[in-house]
C-alpha cells in the first residue's frame, strides 16, 4: 500500500486563500505515494470519500476513509491524511468570506444545521444517490477553477452553494438529537447567542456572562472545537455584517459603523483594520 501525507498549504492558485478543489487520486503519481498541499490553514476543508482506503486523522480523532462519507476540517485543525492507492473522492477547501458574501441576505456559515452537526462529528455518512450528486457539482467546480474563462468564479459559489444547501437539507433530515458533550454544547450556544447578539455584544465577556463562564475558558472551548477562539468568531462575525453592507447596500464607513453599534466612525475603522487585515476604504473599492 503506497500512502500520501496531506500538509494543509495552499499551492498555486488563482483564488489564492479563497477556493481549491482537486481530486484524492491526483495526489498519487503512478502508484507511488506523493506529499501534496491542498488548503489554507485559514480555510474550511470538506473531503468526500466514494472510493474507501486509508485514514483522517482530525485532531485527536482518527478515521477509517469510508465511502459514502465526508470528513469536515475546521480552520487551523491539524489533519494527517493518508490515502490509499486505490483511493477516490475529492478535497474542497474554501474560506468564510468566499461563501458567505456570495448573497446578501445569507446566513454565516455558524448558522447552518450542516455547521452545527460538524461540530459534535467531522464524518457524516451520505446516502450513495446524494454522494453522487455531489460528485457532479464537484466535477463543475473542478472544471471551472481549472479555466480562465469569464464568470468562472461566479459559477463556483453557485455549485458550492448548491452543494452545501444539500448538505444542510441531510443535516435538518438526520441531526443526531443525542445530548452533546459540554464541549460541544458550550460551542453550539455560544454560535447561538452570537447570531442573536453580536450587532450589541461585542467583548468575549459578555457571552462568557451568559454562559457562566470565564472569558478565557470560553476562549479555549471554542478554539478546541472550532480551530479559534470566541473572540476570533465574534469579531469575524462583526466584519462579515460590515463587509455585506459595503458590497450589497454601498454604505459609507460612518454608515456601517452606526448600523454596527460602533459609538464613533473612528472606532469602527479601528476594529474592522485589526480584524479584516486592511481598512474598510481600501475593502470597498476591491469588493
Amino acid at each position: 500500500m503506497y500512502v500520501s501525507t496531506i500538509t494543509r498549504q495552499l499551492p498555486s492558485s488563482r483564488l489564492p486563500g479563497q477556493f481549491a478543489i482537486a481530486p484524492l487520486e491526483s495526489i498519487c503519481l503512478n502508484g507511488q505515494g506523493r506529499s501534496g498541499s491542498l488548503a489554507a490553514p485559514a480555510m474550511f476543508s470538506m473531503i468526500v470519500v466514494q472510493q474507501p482506503g486509508g485514514t483522517i486523522q482530525i485532531g485527536k480523532r482518527s478515521l477509517l476513509l469510508e465511502s459514502n462519507t465526508l470528513y469536515w476540517i475546521s480552520p487551523h485543525q491539524q489533519i494527517a491524511l493518508e490515502l490509499e492507492t486505490s483511493t477516490r473522492g475529492f478535497m474542497i477547501s474554501f474560506s468564510n468570506d468566499f461563501i458567505d458574501l456570495s448573497e446578501k441576505q445569507g446566513a454565516s456559515l455558524s448558522r447552518t444545521a450542516f455547521f452545527k452537526r460538524s461540530l459534535l462529528y467531522p464524518a457524516i455518512q451520505l446516502p450513495a444517490e446524494l454522494n453522487q450528486q455531489l460528485a457532479g457539482f464537484a466535477g463543475n467546480m473542478l472544471k471551472e477553477y481549472a479555466s480562465a474563462v469569464p464568470q468562472s468564479e461566479k459559477l463556483i459559489r453557485n455549485y458550492l452553494n448548491v452543494f452545501l444547501v444539500y448538505l444542510e437539507r441531510l443535516c435538518e433530515v438526520t441531526m443526531d438529537h443525542s445530548l452533546p458533550s459540554r464541549e460541544q454544547d458550550i460551542s453550539l450556544h455560544f454560535f447561538s447567542l452570537l447570531e442573536q447578539h453580536f450587532l450589541q455584544k461585542k467583548r468575549v465577556s459578555d457571552y462568557a456572562d451568559m454562559m457562566g463562564l470565564t472569558p478565557s475558558y470560553l476562549n479555549k472551548r471554542i478554539k478546541d472545537n472550532s480551530g479559534f477562539t470566541a473572540s476570533h468568531h465574534i469579531q469575524q462575525r462583526i466584519v462579515l455584517e460590515a463587509k455585506r453592507h459595503a458590497i450589497f447596500e454601498g454604505d459609507s464607513l460612518k454608515e456601517v459603523a452606526y448600523a454596527l453599534g460602533f459609538c464613533t466612525p473612528a472606532h469602527f475603522s479601528r476594529y474592522f483594520k485589526n480584524s479584516a487585515g486592511m481598512n474598510f476604504t481600501a475593502f470597498r473599492k476591491t469588493a
